[in-house]
């Protein structure tokens, strides 16, 4: 019997003999992790801090956030390659590389996302519907995020099946939105500045970058949730193994401890033989995790930001608009600290098409964000219940490592947005909450791609290495995410 490929094991155990399992003929069954990491953008980046940005400069900048997207494509299919080839997570692969690495991952994972800024943006829309309280409608979010990921028996399937709803109502109603209200000016604008040849709101080239350094943090934040963002790219290993991927259909699923059956999940993963049937198979479930992928996260998901971001300009910064004195005071800063720009939003479309599309519009970005911040949650969770399981307390059962760790991240959610927006009050405010994150997470971009790169190139097998053109795009993160942290660090040194 051929022996399947051998890997330098590191400080964990080596990884035992599995077969490959055939690839799909279609990728019909595969849909599931992409939608998760869309509906993970959809609720930051693409709602909010792209159209806040498009509301302050107008459609020239919308340039980068394609780069932005475009370049995490090529990350988050060398995250799932290590997971493809043994089913390991990339956060395990990368241990196996340097053990300190789970130390890094750890604080990569807990410090960008622990300010809950996806919970204290619904809270402000249901607030500016209702009345009553945001912090409360936040912390009472945070609550039915964790009941819900409790309750559901399979955890993946949970998730998935959230973000399927969302995508199902969030992406057709945006379609109409800007069909209805887009006119020729504002498609040509989307068009020039994709290209990178659109102009500001005062004419001037856009390859420049923002003035000021809250708002160079604001587009380095936007580039990180061009996507997904950060520590939760990492994720995207852990879902594509939960949806049986390749080598992942060997690992167990996280169950709930209420309503689920214990799933036993090994914490290191295998190898498959390198025969000639194992290669022909490998290289079927590349290109189809590829196309899937492709058509999910970056054709789905760059035409669901593109849309968002040229509706902010239909209805923000239209020449026949009529909230003059609002967009004044978009132009001039005073609705940075908030999300302010969305309502005004939903007051233009209930102005300009029907009295109840605003409302629509409201009551949609708050599934929006509760689905986002479900995501966040369970990522976050899944990340810290991996380096925890395989590095710190091999031998936990890895259902009680979870849903331990899921209920402390929530409770120090709560803990910022009641204790500390009493001390600082500007972390009551959601975009000051997703800024601080988001700029975090660029950072942990820089630092994890080189690391992956080593990872894919030098530890696996060559038939299972990535391409030229994919190191190369590896290389082009990591310089990419970089350069604009350390623009930032440097600024505000």
């Amino acid at each position: 019997m051929p022996e399947p490929f051998e890997i330098l094991p590191g400080h964990l155990p080596p990884l035992e003999s599995r077969e490959l399992p055939p690839p799909p003929s279609s990728i019909r069954g595969l849909i599931g992790p992409s939608v998760i990491m869309m509906g993970l953008a959809l609720g930051s980046g693409e709602l909010i801090l792209w159209p806040y940005l498009t509301s302050r400069y107008g459609l020239g900048i919308i340039w980068a956030a394609v780069i932005g997207l475009s370049t995490q494509f090529f990350l988050n299919m060398e995250i799932e390659r290590w997971s493809l080839a043994t089913g390991e997570s990339a956060m395990t692969g990368m241990s196996r590389v340097t053990r300190h690495s789970s130390c890094f991952f750890l604080a990569a994972a807990i410090l960008p996302f622990m300010w809950p800024g996806w919970a204290m943006g619904g809270g402000v829309i249901m607030q500016s519907l209702v009345g009553g309280s945001a912090t409360t409608y936040a912390v009472a979010s945070l609550i039915l995020v964790g009941a819900v990921l409790t309750m559901g028996p399979v955890l993946y399937n949970t998730v998935e099946r959230v973000q399927w709803v969302l995508m199902a109502v969030a992406v057709p109603g945006v379609v109409v939105l800007v069909i209805s209200l887009a006119g020729p000016e504002d498609w040509w604008a989307l068009a020039k500045g994709v290209v990178g040849i659109g102009t500001d709101l005062h004419g001037r080239s856009f390859w420049g970058l923002p003035e000021g350094f809250g708002e160079f943090v604001t587009l380095l934040g936007a580039l990180a949730y061009a996507g997904c963002g950060g520590a939760l790219n990492l994720a995207q290993s852990l879902w594509v193994r939960d949806k049986g991927y390749a080598m992942g259909a060997h690992i167990g699923r996280i169950t709930s401890p209420v309503t689920g059956d214990t799933e036993a999940i090994p914490s290191t993963g295998f190898a498959f033989a390198l025969t000639e049937e194992g290669i022909a198979r490998w290289k079927g479930w590349w290109r189809a995790a590829n196309r899937e992928h492709a058509i999910t996260f970056w054709i789905v998901g760059l035409s669901t930001l593109l849309l968002l971001a040229m509706l902010a300009h239909a209805t923000l910064l239209h020449p026949g608009q009529h909230l003059a004195e609002t967009r004044d005071a978009l132009l001039s800063g005073e609705l940075v600290g908030n999300i302010g720009f969305l309502t005004t939003e939903a007051s233009m479309l209930s102005l300009r098409l029907a009295s109840g599309v605003g409302l629509f519009f409201l009551v949609l970005a708050i599934f929006i964000l509760l689905s986002t911040e479900l995501g966040v949650i369970d990522g976050v969770s899944r990340i810290v219940t991996d380096i925890l399981s395989v590095n710190v307390i091999p031998g936990t059962p890895v259902g009680r490592i979870y849903f331990t760790v899921l209920w402390v991240f929530i409770g120090l959610g709560v803990a910022i947005i009641t204790i500390g927006s009493q001390l600082d009050p500007s972390l009551s405010q959601p975009l000051v909450l997703l800024i601080i994150g988001a700029a975090l997470n660029a950072c942990v971009m820089f630092l994890y791609s080189g690391l992956l790169l080593y990872m894919n190139w030098k530890r696996l097998p060559s038939p299972l290495q990535p391409s030229l053109g994919r190191k190369i795009a590896l290389a082009w993160s990591s310089l990419f995410f970089g350069a604009f942290t350390i623009i930032t660090v440097w600024n505000y040194l």
